[in-house]
């Protein structure tokens, strides 16, 4: 079975001069203290920091703060930096396996990581894409903002997927294994490919038809008047195409500058970072660094130039500036090819035009014209036409059926009865010890209950504890770490609040990793308790010096291999040679 396990959260606010760091035991974590201090920032950022960002704000929050998360898989540690939406992957030494402001290339790297191998179907492009990191998590965290209600609201990344908290369930139920996914992504991008070729081949015999209606076979309709408003319209077009194509040259020249700038102002910031970086060199190299003596009066001092005069936190601010105009620079350029690539498809519709006109304006044969418009040919382009896409579109449907032979022997149907039997079975149990009772009809996996009242929240704790129950089973072979904030919702009463907390500490699966997060004191037994106990000040200086010698080298690593994409000085791009006209 693989396993994944929190280790710690280390939290650094550089504007605050404010740190914290909350290590996890492997089973039974309690997180106790009233509201507002700092629970659900803690555990919201575990999920952040991984790539997952959950419903909800955070309030009178550093929007700049760095957070690093420590976790094992399979007894294995690894730290992942984040910081404003860059993250970088270290192993148990602190080597840097990964830097990436990317969300796609890190969820790809994560992916990698835990064996995550669910394909989803994207919105957006209608093709399988690989899920991320918040569907990872998605059935093991109870969010106080978006989990307590009757939909799937923990994660707002998982709805750039059409339909995922079926696929997501049954993934980690062992319903469908994984290639089941990787399959059914193939077989939507295949159906979509079929579905255009039969669109193509409505659309070329309603042409056909259209043609035949209008021009029959063996008879040419074309006048010399009709041939000269043909002429007159290529000539319209053309100069339409001239309007057009400088209006893009001078889009391109703007575009251009652009460019150049933020190049500019990137060289020169690596500049400053080349004279810090010989500075604290120079620094370094004094004896006694960590003691000064001032020049002037021989006060002796404790803390180094680099912290008096202010030098590392000029430097950092000048690396995530650096890193944010490197960013502008990649859209500039993208913007910058795109204007270009429309000037490349504007010259050849130019082209075309003025190759026709050119044609029209020297010797021309009428009759040749003639031939070269005529129903006969038109038609054989029709026939040569409907048998390609027939062709293309037998081989598509040749793969469909591949495919779902595949499926259908994917497709367990007395295992997937197993495992709803199982959840049905851990939810019965779950609701008695919860003192809710039983919903109505036979629910299954995707049946999220919706109740009011203060049994709500239990019902829905059963339905989840039921979930947890068979996701941890033999099927996937995973163990994934639970988190609930907080279980005293709806206003439970001491007795079922008592209730509610037991339940969590002595019935979920024992290979299972738990943190709760509750606001009152529980005689609960689990292994460790953190408390926090000053509001709005969860993040604290005195962990400001530990936590900063532990995560800023990390840190430091993730802004160099960021600062180190290219970054070469960009050649002024100039449009391809045009025509005289």
């Amino acid at each position: 079975m693989r396993i994944f396990q929190f280790e710690s959260i280390s939290l650094l606010s550089h504007r605050d001069k404010k740190a914290r760091k909350v290590s996890f035991h492997p089973h039974r974590n309690l997180i106790q203290g009233e509201n507002h201090t700092g629970k659900s920032s803690l555990v919201k950022h575990l999920f952040v920091t991984l790539g997952a960002k959950p419903l909800g704000t955070l309030e009178q929050w550093d929007p700049q703060t760095v957070s690093a998360v420590r976790f094992k898989v399979d007894g294995e540690s690894f730290t992942v930096i984040h910081h404003s939406g860059a993250r970088s992957l270290h192993d148990s030494s602190g080597k840097l396996l990964k830097a990436t402001d990317s969300p796609a290339a890190w969820a790809e790297t994560f992916a990698a990581l835990v064996g995550f191998k669910l394909m989803l179907t994207s919105k957006k492009t209608g093709q399988g894409v690989l899920a991320d990191p918040s569907c990872f998590f998605l059935p093991f965290y109870i969010d106080q903002d978006g989990s307590w209600r009757e939909k799937w609201d923990t994660f707002p990344a998982t709805m750039q997927y059409a339909a995922p908290v079926r696929s997501i369930l049954e993934y980690f139920s062992g319903i469908k294994p994984a290639e089941y996914y990787e399959l059914k992504s193939e077989q939507s991008a295949i159906s979509k490919e079929a579905d255009a070729r039969v669109s193509e081949m409505k659309l070329l015999e309603r042409a056909r038809g259209r043609l035949s209606q209008t021009l029959p076979v063996g008879t040419v309709k074309l006048s010399e008047a009709g041939f000269e408003d043909e002429i007159r319209r290529l000539t319209s077009e053309a100069n339409e195409l001239n309007g057009l194509q400088e209006t893009l040259r001078a889009k391109y020249v703007r575009e251009g500058e652009v460019v150049a700038s933020i190049n500019h102002q990137i060289q020169t910031a690596f500049a400053s970072l080349r004279e810090y970086a010989g500075d604290q060199k120079y620094l370094a190299n004094i004896a006694n660094a960590n003691e000064i003596v001032c020049p002037t009066c021989g006060a002796e001092h404790e803390q180094s130039f680099l912290h008096y005069l202010g030098y590392a936190e000029d430097a950092r601010i000048l690396e995530e500036l650096t890193r944010t105009l490197q960013r502008d620079l990649v859209t500039a350029r993208r913007q910058l090819e795109s204007t270009n690539e429309e000037l490349r498809t504007l010259r050849g519709n130019y082209a075309r035009i003025n190759g026709i006109l050119e044609q029209k304006r020297g010797d021309l044969r009428f009759q040749e014209v003639v031939e070269s418009q005529g129903a006969q040919a038109a038609h054989r382009a029709f026939d040569a036409e409907r048998e390609q896409i027939a062709g293309e579109l037998a081989d598509w449907n040749a793969k469909l059926a591949e495919i779902e032979a595949r499926l259908d022997a994917l497709t367990d149907k007395k295992r997937a009865k197993r495992i709803v039997a199982a959840f049905r079975e851990a939810y019965q149990l779950a609701r008695k010890s919860l003192n809710v009772p039983d919903p109505s009809g036979n629910p299954n996996l995707v049946s999220r209950p919706n109740r009011s009242g203060s049994g709500g929240p239990r019902l829905l704790l059963a339905y989840y504890a039921a979930l947890w129950k068979v996701c941890h089973g033999e099927q996937l072979g995973m163990s994934i770490p639970v988190v609930i904030d907080s279980p005293n919702q709806q206003d439970q009463d001491d007795l079922n609040l008592h209730v509610v907390l037991g339940f969590i500490a002595e019935s979920l699966p024992d290979s299972m990793q738990l943190i709760v997060c509750v606001t009152k004191h529980s005689d609960a037994q689990l292994d460790k308790t953190t408390v926090f106990d000053k509001k709005y000040s969860m993040l604290l200086p005195e962990y400001y010096d530990e936590v900063e010698s532990d995560v800023e080298p990390l840190y430091r690593q993730m802004n160099a291999a960021l600062l180190s994409l290219p970054t070469d000085e960009v050649k002024e791009e100039k449009p391809e040679a045009d025509s005289d006209e």
